[in-house]
């Protein structure tokens, strides 16, 4: 059975001010003239209220 751990994050900033998810809003942004998305909802994409980040571990050969 896996084993679950808390882990205490102290960094103080949010998961989407990193360079990371800079990209991927400015990629969001030229997206948005070719994709049939209302601005209620293009706004609502652009500001997350929550993240989920994992971490998988990957063994090549």
């Amino acid at each position: 059975m896996a084993e679950v751990q808390d882990v205490s994050h102290d960094s103080g900033h949010l998961e989407w001010e990193t360079p990371l998810f800079n990209q991927a809003i400015t990629q969001f942004e030229q997206a948005l003239p070719h994709a049939a998305v209302g601005d209620a909802v293009a706004e609502r994409l652009r500001y997350p209220e929550r993240s989920l980040i994992v971490s998988v571990p990957v063994r090549l050969d």
